[in-house]
């Protein structure tokens, strides 16, 4: 089982618990502060809220892959999933009311 930790210094990290000798693998790197990760119900994409930079999507099965960037909060977001059936993502930002 994967799961995923992100923290003030800009990485994600994807970590096998099934397999604790395998350490981790940085599948993100972005030099700034994460505030919230979530990955979709059938595990193929790592959304994650970021400081000063909006969104970034993941696809996981190619991390590697072009990083899609969006920022509709214009600025930081503090919280972001993926909807139940994966047809959506929903975020809270600085934007305020």
């Amino acid at each position: 089982m994967l799961v995923y930790s992100a923290g003030s210094d800009g990485k994600i990290l994807e970590w096998d618990i099934e397999d604790p000798n395998r350490g981790y693998i940085e599948i993100f790197d972005d030099e700034g502060i994460n505030r919230h990760v979530d990955v979709s119900c059938d595990d193929h994409w790592l959304v994650a809220g970021l400081e000063d930079k909006g969104i970034v999507l993941l696809y996981l099965k190619n991390p590697n892959t072009e990083k899609k960037y969006f920022d509709p909060h214009g600025g930081t977001v503090y919280d972001v999933a993926f909807l139940p059936d994966n047809s959506g993502i929903v975020s809270v930002g600085v934007d305020g009311p």
